[in-house]
């Protein structure tokens, strides 16, 4: 697993984020974040890094 795929398991454990929370932050489908949160190494789809960057951007902003 990559660490980005890793990242955002962390950041989706951290705060309470669903797949579908994620997709609209980044306005992607919900499939493209199932396959960057996967547990497993075989289906796991590395998550870009500008992807996992501006999740964090949103997360920050949001809670200003």
């Amino acid at each position: 697993m990559q660490d980005t795929n890793r990242k955002l398991q962390e950041l989706m454990q951290a705060n309470n984020l669903s797949v579908s929370d994620v997709a609209r932050a980044l306005d992607v489908a919900d499939v493209t974040v199932t396959a960057w949160a996967t547990q497993t190494t075989v289906a796991a789809e590395p998550m870009p890094e500008s992807e996992l960057r501006l999740l964090q951007y949103a997360l920050m902003t949001e809670n200003r």
